[in-house]
């Protein structure tokens, strides 16, 4: 049978993910961050506890606070009135920008977070006002490690990998010592008596660990309470960009990897025995992310430029391998007409599935183990045929 078609067919090459240059200097992990905070406009939401111990939808509505770590009145840092108990208390959390202190000198939108220590009438309170409950005590948020899409949470046992930028606030505006009133040291605490060991910048799993990272005002770098490590410049107050990943290698030991301004070389990893007897119980999701302020009868204050997360353990560089030597045979022999793709998948590469792309469009998904698709669905025009792996739930993304 004599056929008079027209066929242009162009292949590309693998799909592969992202080369552009990524938050903390680091290249974003394959197929981007799951989640990341950007303390934009609008996102300092503020929601009253009302009843029980839980509250929901704080910053941008994905947010929660506890009883125990959450103690916000809804007022911000240096709103407070000492000659009226009645009104707001000492501490808070605000948006604030400013000009070339963000990444590559652009503005920097952060969220402030403020506590001024314990504001209630116990012995001992630097006020001694009846302010308010609650009285800005300490002020934590968290967040479920959500899947991608869904609602259900991702375990950090199988790997988290969490990114932030943040500074310890450079001169807080609550600490002015009440006339008469001795005030206690200004200073950061992130210890095992300050909200059970919780940091600034937090990844947990309440069954068995809360790996917490806090900047100290002697300009260290405090990893849970075990280790102290350097800051870059050893100067608490300048912006540091951080990259934790966790992962759970054996019954109580995790692996733990920190990076730090744009560094592919570890500024610390070990493999650390966390025994469950100290872990959390309560109300919070089984998995999530922190970050606030856990301080307890002394003043501190931080500002957090972003704060993300990825499911998996990536260091930074990590990138999923795409299917390589992809190739394209159209054979006119047979009626209809069939485009057959080959590629092979590099050694040690696993893909969740492969999606064929034609002219940006996924026209047909395959088992991630494949090497080869056929189709005899072809159509007069010019056609661009691509491959694209899926990894971590995720489509790599695509460069062209």
């Amino acid at each position: 049978m004599a056929r008079a078609m027209l066929w242009k067919i162009c292949l590309t090459a693998p799909l592969l993910a992202g080369s552009a240059w990524g938050r903390g200097g680091w290249a974003d992990p394959p197929g981007g961050w799951d989640y990341v905070y950007e303390a934009d406009a609008g996102q300092a939401a503020f929601v009253e506890l009302t009843t029980g111990d839980i509250v929901n939808g704080l910053l941008d509505g994905s947010w929660h606070g506890g009883s125990r770590g959450y103690f916000w009145d809804g007022s911000a840092y240096g709103q407070h009135d000492l000659a009226d108990p009645a009104g707001f208390a000492p501490g808070g959390a605000a948006l604030a920008e400013y000009v070339a202190l963000g990444e590559g000198g652009s503005k920097a939108t952060t969220l402030s977070v403020e506590v001024a220590g314990d504001t209630t009438t116990a012995a001992g309170n630097p006020f001694n006002f009846a302010w308010n409950s609650p009285a800005n005590q300490a002020i934590y948020f968290y967040r479920g490690t959500l899947i991608p899409g869904g609602t259900t949470t991702a375990t950090v046992k199988g790997g988290m990998t969490v990114i932030a930028r943040w500074r310890l606030k450079p001169t807080p505006k609550d600490v002015e010592t009440p006339v008469g009133r001795a005030w206690r040291g200004q200073g950061f605490v992130a210890d095992g008596n300050a909200m059970n060991g919780a940091g600034m910048i937090s990844v947990v799993d309440q069954d068995d660990i809360n790996c917490s990272l806090s900047i100290t005002d002697e300009g260290k770098l405090r990893l849970m309470d075990q280790i102290d490590l350097p800051l870059p410049g050893g100067n608490p107050v300048t912006f540091l960009a951080t990259w934790m990943t966790v992962k759970l290698i054996a019954a109580d030991t995790w692996r733990i990897e920190v990076f730090t301004n744009g560094s592919s070389t570890a500024a610390y990893a070990q493999d650390v025995f966390d025994p469950p007897d100290g872990d959390e119980a309560g109300g919070n999701p089984d998995d999530y992310i922190a970050f606030g302020l856990p301080v307890v009868g002394t003043p501190g204050a931080m500002e957090l430029d972003y704060i993300g997360y990825k499911i998996g353990f990536f260091r930074p560089g990590d990138a999923a391998l795409p299917p390589a030597n992809l190739g394209c045979a159209l054979d006119e022999a047979p009626d209809p007409d069939s485009l057959t793709m080959t590629w092979t998948i590099p050694a040690g590469a696993v893909y969740d599935s492969l999606e064929i792309v034609r002219n940006g469009t996924t026209v047909a998904t395959l088992p991630g183990t494949d090497t080869t698709w056929t189709t005899t669905a072809l159509e007069r025009g010019d056609w661009t045929y691509g491959i694209r792996a899926v990894v971590g739930g995720t489509p790599l993304l695509p460069t062209h």
